[in-house]
């Protein structure tokens, strides 16, 4: 993995799962709009990570209402439950798409992966799953929603049952993620 952002960390599971040998990323920055959690996160890599940490960076970051850490791009972006706090708050319902399309890096193979609830209405009315429109012509994806279509698409969804996640004793699990790539756009 080249350039990683983290979005919303918690305690920073992502991080740690991601310091592992032969799997550390050129740069990881974890970021959360909670300083508290972010401190979390910050302990939990120094505990369970092996130096040296220097390709750690930890910022706080409301990703609503900013775009300051896409100044590079990223071949991965992970972020879970973006869905915490109200969604009337975000200046628009396509920030985060917009924040994505500048973040994340031109490679073919980037790719963005969003844990979230069954019923988070954020990505599962944002994103499509049609894949056969796999290309966007550069005009659509300015965020005009008369005439808009995402410049990602969900490759997949990964339930939480793989990873024996449930809420609740005997149920089936109510958090999925969903893995997107970017369209790729039409020169016009």
């Amino acid at each position: 993995i080249g350039n990683l952002l983290i979005l919303g960390s918690g305690i920073g599971l992502e991080a740690v799962a991601l310091c592992r040998p032969n799997q550390v990323s050129e740069n990881i920055v974890v970021t959360d709009i909670q300083p508290r959690a972010l401190a979390y996160s910050a302990v939990n890599v120094f505990l369970n990570c092996a130096p040296p940490y220097d390709n750690y960076k930890f910022s706080v970051f409301d990703w609503r209402t900013s775009s300051d850490l896409c100044n590079q791009t990223y071949d991965l972006v992970i972020g879970a439950a973006l869905q915490f706090e109200d969604p009337q708050a975000w200046p628009s319902p396509y920030h985060l798409e917009h924040l994505l399309d500048q973040c994340l890096s031109q490679n073919e193979y980037a790719r963005v992966m969003l844990a979230h609830s069954l019923y988070d209405n954020l990505i599962l009315n944002l994103f499509d799953t049609d894949a056969s429109s796999e290309e966007v012509s550069s005009t659509e994806c300015s965020y005009d929603e008369s005439r808009y279509q995402s410049p990602f698409y969900i490759l997949e969804r990964i339930s939480g049952d793989n990873f024996g996640m449930f809420a609740r004793h005997s149920t089936t699990s109510e958090f999925t993620i969903s893995v997107l790539a970017r369209r790729r756009r039409n020169k016009q």
